[in-house]
C-alpha cells in the first residue's frame, strides 16, 4: 500500500477492483506518534485511554467486508489547523470524511455503507447520508441524547433499561444487543446497545445505523467487526513514525517525513 500513490482516480479504481463484492468503506484516522525535534503541524490524540499524545494524523480508508482482507485505498496526510494554505485547507473530521466519500464516489468505488467511528460527527453523518443514499454505521458517545417513546435521554441511560439480560445474544461474537428506532433533529435512525464482555465483565457501546429494516443486526454486526480491519491494516504504518522503510513507486527513493519545507504533507524524498 505505502508504494503506491493516492492521488489519482485511476489509483482508487484500481484499487476497488481487487474489493469483495458488497464491500463497505471504512474511514478512520491514523496517528503516528512525534519523533522530530520540531513541533510543526504535530495534532494532539485523545486515545480511550484518556492519555494525549502528540503525533501526525493521517486519514485512512479502506474497503472491508466481514471474513475477507481489507482493501486499502488511500493514507493520506490530514493537514492540521496551522498548517492550512488555499491548496492543502484545514478539515475537520466530518468534513475530511464527507472529501473522502465524494473522492471515490466521483472515482465510482461501490460501497454498501459506510462505516466510521465515533469522531466524524454524528448528525452531520446522518445528513450525509440521506442526502447521498449511502446508510452508514457510526460508534456512538453514551452522553448522545435522543428521543425514545416520547422521551428525552442520554444513550447511557437508555442502556440501563436494556441490560445485558434483556439483550439478544448473538452466540457469533458473544455479544448481547438490542436494536431500538430513535430520533434526533436530523430524523429518526436505529441504535444499537452492544454489550459485550471485557475480563469477565460487561461493557457496552453504542452504534447508530441509517440501515434499513431489511438489514438484520447480525449483518451490521458482521460490518462492524470487518471495521477492524482498517486499524490492523494500518499498525505497520502507525508504528513506523519515520517511514524509512518505505520506497516511492515512482522514484525509487525513501519518503520519510518531515516539518520543514513548503509542502504542507510535510513528505519528502531522501
Amino acid at each position: 500500500m505505502a508504494r503506491d500513490s493516492f492521488e489519482s482516480t485511476e489509483d482508487l479504481q484500481r484499487r476497488a477492483r481487487n474489493a469483495p463484492e458488497g464491500a463497505f468503506l471504512a474511514i478512520d484516522f491514523v496517528m503516528v506518534p512525534h519523533a522530530g525535534r520540531t513541533m510543526e503541524g504535530v495534532n494532539y490524540h485523545y486515545s480511550g485511554q484518556a492519555q494525549t499524545r502528540l503525533g501526525h494524523q493521517f486519514t485512512s480508508a479502506a474497503l472491508v467486508r466481514f471474513g475477507e482482507d481489507p482493501v486499502p485505498l488511500l493514507e493520506r496526510f490530514k493537514v492540521s489547523q496551522p498548517l492550512e494554505t488555499t491548496c492543502y485547507p484545514y478539515r475537520t473530521a466530518t468534513q475530511e470524511m464527507i472529501h473522502v466519500v465524494q473522492d471515490c464516489l466521483a472515482a465510482g468505488v461501490p460501497m454498501a455503507g459506510l462505516l466510521l467511528d465515533g469522531e466524524f460527527g454524528r448528525d452531520a453523518a446522518v445528513t450525509f447520508s440521506r442526502e447521498h443514499q449511502i446508510p452508514v454505521l457510526i460508534r456512538a458517545k453514551a452522553n448522545m441524547t435522543v428521543q425514545f417513546e416520547g422521551e428525552s435521554l442520554t444513550l447511557g441511560a437508555l442502556s440501563r433499561q436494556f441490560p445485558p439480560e434483556r439483550c439478544h445474544l448473538y452466540a457469533e461474537f458473544g455479544w448481547r444487543v438490542r436494536r431500538l428506532p430513535v430520533a434526533r433533529e436530523v430524523g429518526g435512525f436505529d441504535v444499537l446497545i452492544v454489550w459485550r464482555k471485557v475480563h469477565g465483565e460487561w461493557t457496552r457501546f453504542f452504534l447508530f445505523s441509517t440501515f434499513g429494516g431489511d438489514v438484520t443486526v447480525r449483518s451490521l454486526l458482521r460490518a462492524w467487526k470487518a471495521r477492524w480491519g482498517i486499524d490492523t491494516d494500518s499498525v505497520c504504518f502507525a508504528n513506523n513514525p519515520e517511514l524509512h522503510q518505505i520506497a516511492s513507486s515512482t522514484s525509487g527513493t525513501r519518503l520519510t517525513p518531515t516539518l520543514r519545507g513548503s509542502s504542507p504533507s510535510r513528505i519528502r524524498s531522501d
